[in-house]
C-alpha cells in the first residue's frame, strides 16, 4: 500500500480531496464540490462510513441497519432512507486505487506536458492527456481522456504514468478511480500496476 498509509488511511485521504472531515468523522461540504450526504467504502479489513455533518441520527441509524453489501449495491433503498433528508441527484459506484510506486520515464517516452497535462500528440494535436481533476496538498486525483480513433495505441497508459510520476514525485497520493463496469478504465489500472484499496459508493 502506498508508503505507510493503511486502505483507512487512504480512504480518508481520498474523502478529503472533496470533503472536510471533522472531529467527529462526519463529512463538511467544501464550497464548489460536490456534497457528499453519504459514502460507504468496502475495504480488506471491513466497511468505512462517511455521513454529512447534519443527517439526522435516526437517518444514520436506518442506513447502519442495512447489511453492508446492501447498503453498497441497493442504491434505491439507501436513496429511499435519505429521501426526507435531501434527493440524491448523484450516486458514484466505483472501485478506488492509488499508485503504490513511481512509474519510470521509460514507461512514457512520447508523455509531454502541454497546458497543465500530460498529452500525447499526434497529427499535430493532442490525442491523449491526463490530469489532475481534483486535489489538495495531500493526493490527487486523476482525470484521462483519449479521442476515440487513437484508442488501444498505449497512449492513455503512458500519459497517465507520467501524471502518476509528477504526482508521486511531489509528494503527493496519486488516486486512480472508475464507475464499476468500466472495463477499460479497469484494464488500464492493470496494465500500470495500480493499488485497488476500495470499493465506493457516494451519494452526493
Amino acid at each position: 500500500m502506498s508508503g505507510r498509509l493503511t486502505t483507512l488511511d487512504l480512504i480518508r485521504l481520498n474523502t478529503e480531496i472533496e470533503n472536510v472531515v471533522n472531529s467527529d468523522g462526519d463529512l463538511t461540504p467544501i464550497s464548489g464540490k460536490d456534497s457528499a450526504i453519504f459514502a460507504i467504502h468496502r475495504h480488506e479489513g471491513g466497511y468505512a462510513y462517511y455521513f454529512r455533518y447534519d443527517v439526522l441520527p435516526s437517518t444514520r441509524q436506518q442506513i447502519e441497519a442495512l447489511a453492508p453489501e446492501e447498503a453498497l449495491y441497493n442504491h434505491d433503498t439507501v436513496k429511499h432512507i435519505l429521501a426526507p433528508y435531501a434527493t440524491c441527484n448523484k450516486v458514484f459506484a466505483g472501485k478506488g486505487y492509488c499508485f503504490d510506486r513511481i512509474p519510470s520515464p521509460d514507461e512514457f517516452p512520447g508523455a509531454v506536458l502541454h497546458e497543465g497535462c500530460y498529452v500525447i500528440m499526434a497529427d499535430g494535436k493532442p490525442v491523449s492527456w491526463a490530469w489532475t481533476q481534483d486535489g489538495n496538498k495531500r493526493a490527487a486525483e486523476l482525470a484521462v481522456e483519449t479521442l476515440p480513433e487513437y484508442r488501444r495505441r498505449g497512449h492513455a497508459r503512458q500519459v497517465v504514468a507520467a501524471w502518476a510520476s509528477h504526482v508521486v514525485n511531489s509528494g503527493r497520493v496519486a488516486f486512480f478511480s472508475h464507475e464499476i463496469g468500466n472495463v477499460e478504465s479497469e484494464a488500464l489500472g492493470r496494465s500500470l500496476g495500480v493499488v485497488q484499496y476500495a470499493i465506493s459508493v457516494v451519494y452526493s
